[in-house]
């Protein structure tokens, strides 16, 4: 683990660079695993190819992957200055969002419950078992868990989480 003015970084078996400027903004890019970063009980999953940009004195950002559209970047940027409130840039996020943005999406998803965010993803990352969107938009960590193993190889990792989670 890292700590840094502006979260903890969790090393999940990885590999990544992370910058901390004087005033606390961060800078986030992973390389190979993954990273958890936790800031006052709210975390986002940062998988290889994925970076996260946290402004001084603001709470952790949407990650977002190396190869996203600056449009995307944008959307995210403004989302994340608004503490999430800013229901325009989740419609862009939501609008813009490619299938190389999952993992953006289903950060996004956990944050808000938003279920236009949920049908984007189901798009290009169906849910396994179609009774698990109704615990998605509740909030239910293990079926967030469940649809992130859809779409991202984490091993083990998941699986272990929610057996330690019953």
């Amino acid at each position: 683990m890292v700590d840094t003015p502006a979260a903890r970084a969790v090393d999940l078996g990885c590999a990544y660079d992370l910058v901390v400027a004087a005033d606390g903004a961060s800078h986030l890019r992973v390389t190979k695993g993954a990273v958890s970063l936790e800031d006052r009980g709210v975390t986002a999953y940062v998988p290889a190819t994925h970076e996260v940009e946290i402004p001084a004195g603001q709470h952790l950002g949407t990650p977002v992957s190396v190869t996203a559209a600056p449009e995307l970047r944008a959307a995210v940027s403004r989302f994340d200055r608004s503490a999430r409130a800013d229901r325009a840039a989740l419609a862009d996020i939501v609008r813009l969002a490619t299938p190389y943005d999952r993992v953006t999406l289903w950060n996004v998803i956990g944050w808000t419950r938003d279920p236009d965010a949920v049908a984007a993803l189901e798009a290009v990352a169906p849910l396994p078992d179609p009774a698990l969107r109704a615990r998605v938009i509740a909030g239910d960590a293990d079926a967030m868990d469940i649809w992130l193993d859809v779409f991202v190889d984490r091993g083990d990792q998941a699986h272990d989480r929610r057996m330690k989670n019953r």
